[in-house]
C-alpha cells in the first residue's frame, strides 16, 4: 500500500470506457419490387415442377453469383452457418424435394436438398434478388431521423429498439473508447449521455449508436493493482536476496576462471 500511495500518480490509468446499445435497420425493398421478384421466382418454380433440369435453370436464371456457375450448388452447409430464415427452410426439406419459393433478407430462394446428415445438408439453390431502390434507402434514412427526434423528446430507447431494430441483440456491451474502430470511434466521442447517433450506412443496413453510460479515465485503485504490486515487490526483494547470496558464495568458494578464447 505504501508503494501504491507513493507511486499512484505514475501508475497506469484505467482508460475511458462507454456502454453502448444500437438500432440496426435492414433496408427492405418496397412492395412493387417484392411482387416482381416473387412472380419471377414462381415462373422458375413452374419450370422445375414440370421437369426442367435444376442445374441448367440455375445457370440460366439464378442471381447468386457464388453458386450460379456451379448449377446452384452450395455444397455442405452446417447448422448456424447461414441466415436463420434460410436455414429453417433448408433443414425442413427432405432430400430430393424442391422447395417452393421462400423469402430471406436477400431475396427469394428455391432450394433442393441432395443429401443430409444430423447437422448438415448438401444443397443447391436458385436465388432471385429483390432489388433495393433509392426510394427504399431514403425511406429508412427518414426513419433514422424520426428515431433521433423521438429519443431527444424523451422516448424510451429500449422500447424503440424492440419495435424497430432488426437485431434482437440491442446491447453492445462495454468498450474502451480508444479501441473502437472507425467510424464508430468518431461517432461515439461526439455523443452525449442518452443520445442516439446519426445513422451510419453499412453493408448490413443503417446503424445508430446509443450511449448508455460514459466512464471517465481514472487511476486504477489499490485493490485493482494489489496482486501486481505484490508480485513486483516480491521479485525485487528476490533479486536483492539472489545478489547477496551469490556474493556470499564467492566469498567462501574458490573459483578459477579459464580463458577459453586463449586456450
Amino acid at each position: 500500500r505504501r508503494f501504491y500511495e507513493e507511486n499512484k500518480d505514475s501508475i497506469t490509468l484505467r482508460p475511458a470506457r462507454v456502454k453502448l446499445a444500437h438500432i440496426l435497420l435492414f433496408i427492405k425493398p418496397g412492395e412493387s419490387e417484392m411482387r416482381k421478384s416473387f412472380e419471377e421466382a414462381i415462373e422458375i418454380y413452374k419450370l422445375l415442377y414440370t421437369g426442367a433440369d435444376f442445374g441448367t435453370i440455375a445457370r440460366e436464371f439464378s442471381e447468386d453469383d457464388n453458386s450460379r456457375h456451379k448449377g446452384g450448388m452450395l455444397g455442405k452447409i452446417k447448422k448456424g452457418e447461414t441466415l436463420e430464415e434460410f436455414e429453417h427452410a433448408l433443414f425442413s426439406l427432405k432430400p430430393g424435394i424442391i422447395s417452393e419459393p421462400f423469402l430471406s433478407r436477400i431475396g427469394y430462394h428455391i432450394v433442393e436438398v441432395m443429401n443430409r446428415g444430423t447437422d448438415w445438408v448438401l444443397a443447391r439453390q436458385i436465388m432471385i434478388k429483390v432489388k433495393v431502390t433509392e426510394a427504399d434507402t431514403l425511406r429508412y434514412e427518414q426513419l433514422t431521423h424520426q428515431l433521433i427526434k423521438e429519443v431527444k423528446n424523451g422516448a424510451d430507447f429500449d422500447r424503440l429498439a424492440k419495435i424497430y431494430s432488426d437485431d434482437p441483440q440491442i446491447d453492445l456491451g462495454e468498450w474502451i473508447v480508444d479501441q473502437l474502430s472507425p467510424p464508430i470511434d468518431t461517432v461515439v466521442k461526439k455523443l452525449q449521455l442518452g443520445e442516439l447517433s446519426e445513422a451510419m450506412l453499412t453493408p448490413y443496413g443503417y446503424h445508430q449508436i446509443y450511449l448508455r453510460e460514459k466512464i471517465v479515465e481514472e487511476p486504477l485503485t489499490f485493490e485493482d493493482l494489489r496482486e501486481q504490486i505484490y508480485e513486483y515487490l516480491f521479485q525485487k526483494e528476490l533479486q536483492i536476496y539472489f545478489i547477496k547470496y551469490v556474493e556470499k558464495l564467492k566469498e567462501r568458494t574458490y573459483v578459477k576462471i579459464f580463458d577459453i578464447a586463449g586456450s
